[in-house]
């Protein structure tokens, strides 16, 4: 949508924190409250405030530091790199570094779709631990999963994140997913907010106020946090509006896109990437088994970094 306002020139702004389904009114450090009055009394009453000079078209809060944003004209803004990784021996790598097989080779990654083989509990619906086997289970059979070399700097991801990759199946139908992680135990910005007790946030005349909030460390370190992730009906794989058939056994070419967002993945961590079939968190959870087999050659991650 962000595209598509901009690409038809239609006045507009974002604001992207790093909390769930919220209100910001009241978040420290960010006066959300002034924006939004200095916007409608411009739109609504013409009152010539210059909020569209002097508020930045892109403002995004970092994962690091709940006070900093990045503020740009664009998303993603100038200085990011289009790069593209592929995966080689369990390894997430620059694509141009896939050692490349011999003619009509194949390296293979088997997975199984098995919602209640792989620890989920429909009835409990144990997300975090359901979550917590696919990205760090050892010889965990319901994913892959294709790891980065330990991060030297900080690198910034912005924007779309996209995949392909070639897989085939036992069945004619299912889902495959995939999801963008960051290794590496330490403590991060949660999505939690506590009341900072340091003032409040006006609403307006007559409106009252609301205590001034902020998110907080996770109590205690994490060993991965999720960046993004996506999903696809293999049926849908070249429409999401027209189904196609999939005849088992064969390869087909799959892609599609996770969440955009922006994440500074933090030095000494590691990037991964999980491919895996339903997503009991988001997708359908079917009650049948899928197998899969992934191409790992074909496998490209498109991200921009910088």
């Amino acid at each position: 949508m962000w595209d598509k306002l901009k690409k038809y020139n239609i006045p507009s702004k974002i604001i992207l924190h790093q909390g769930d389904h919220i209100y910001i009114q009241n978040l420290k450090g960010f006066n959300f409250n002034d924006i939004m009055n200095r916007w409608l009394s411009y739109w609504l009453y013409d009152i010539q405030n210059d909020v569209m000079k002097t508020v930045p078209d892109v403002m995004v809060q970092s994962n690091l530091d709940s006070l900093e944003w990045e503020r740009s004209q664009s998303w993603p803004s100038k200085g990011y790199e289009d790069r593209v990784f592929g995966v080689d021996a369990e390894r997430l790598v620059k694509y141009s570094e896939v050692k490349k097989l011999e003619k009509d080779m194949r390296r293979i990654g088997k997975f199984i779709d098995d919602i209640d083989g792989s620890g989920f509990i429909r009835e409990v619906k144990n997300y975090e631990e359901w979550r917590d086997r696919l990205v760090l289970g050892e010889g965990e059979k319901h994913r892959v999963i294709y790891k980065s070399e330990i991060l030297e700097k900080d690198v910034t991801i912005s924007g779309d994140v996209k995949i392909e990759f070639s897989a085939s199946s036992n069945g004619d139908r299912g889902i495959l997913s995939a999801m963008l992680v960051e290794i590496g135990e330490r403590s991060r910005l949660s999505v939690k907010q506590v009341i900072t007790g340091e003032g409040k946030s006006s609403l307006g005349r007559d409106a009252g106020t609301m205590d001034e909030v902020d998110f907080i460390l996770e109590e205690s370190s994490s060993k991965y946090r999720v960046i993004t992730r996506g999903h696809i009906n293999i049926q849908n794989r070249r429409s999401n509006y027209y189904k196609s058939r999939v005849i088992p056994k064969n390869f087909h070419r799959y892609s599609f896109g996770m969440v955009p967002t922006q994440y500074i993945v933090k030095k000494g961590s590691r990037l991964g990437l999980v491919i895996y079939g339903s997503d009991v968190e988001i997708t359908q959870r079917p009650f049948h088994k899928t197998v899969y087999f992934l191409d790992e050659d074909s496998v490209r991650l498109h991200l921009k970094m910088k």
